[in-house]
């Protein structure tokens, strides 16, 4: 199991990567170099879920980018490289979010230098956003027991209808935000965080320091390649026929 800050440089430069580069072949050799990393985190079948609800957005995506750029081809690789590259950043994050727990994700941003209490804030974000996802499948259910039809009627009906869901939502939001601070205040947070330590602490293995060395040079090689373009072969630049 990797350390949660080489998952967090790891994530940093495939992001620098994904962003210096326009081409769809790019886009692709990234997507294959990150199958591994998912296949030996057990992220295969998660990943293939999230991408299939999604598969509208890059349709949405695709259509609209062939539709208003001219000419079509050029918009319909545009948005065949948006899509993918979309589709690359959820993979990206996701070997992060979905093998690592809030607790060693604040542990790891702390041994950054960042603030222990901006950390924390972070960590408890990120461990509520499963908790909101599910108190908001509870309140549909319960709106949809009253009688509430959340997909009846044109597009502003339907965003009518997500009030009935939302209101509620914040509501419990802001009293669990009360209920924790509250409950932070009772314990003294922010009092002598300089000397915190932790029941388990993060270390880097070899196998991290092999890892980032690696991720190291693939970023040096893609803005050598990025400063020096004519070195690259013309089929690099290839794109869909429309």
């Amino acid at each position: 199991m990797l350390d949660p800050r080489t998952k967090m440089i790891l994530v940093v430069i495939y992001l620098t990567i994904l962003l210096l580069f326009n081409e769809i072949l790019y886009q692709l050799f990234i997507m294959v170099s990150l199958i591994p990393l998912i296949v030996l985190g057990h992220l295969a079948k998660r990943i293939i879920k999230m991408l299939k609800r999604m598969v509208f957005l890059f349709f949405f995506i695709i259509f609209f980018n062939t539709l208003l750029l001219s000419p079509p081809n050029k918009g319909f690789n545009l948005g065949i490289h948006m899509a993918l590259r979309l589709i690359n950043i959820l993979m990206t994050f996701s070997l992060l979010f979905q093998t690592t727990s809030p607790d060693d994700i604040s542990q790891a941003i702390t041994k950054f230098g960042v603030p222990y209490h901006i950390s924390f804030s972070l960590s408890l974000a990120f461990r509520f956003v499963p908790t909101l996802a599910q108190e908001m499948e509870t309140i549909t259910d319960a709106q949809k027991s009253r009688g509430l039809e959340i997909h009846k009627g044109g597009v502003l009906q339907q965003i009518r209808n997500l009030f009935p869901l939302l209101i509620p939502l914040i509501s419990n939001s802001i009293k669990r935000a009360y209920y924790i601070a509250e409950s932070l205040e009772a314990r003294s947070f922010g009092i002598n965080m300089k000397n915190r330590t932790y029941f388990f602490s993060v270390k880097m293995k070899k196998k991290d320091v092999f890892l980032i060395l690696w991720l190291l040079i693939l970023l040096s090689f893609g803005i050598f390649l990025k400063l020096n373009p004519e070195l690259l072969p013309n089929w690099i630049y290839f794109t869909l026929p429309f």
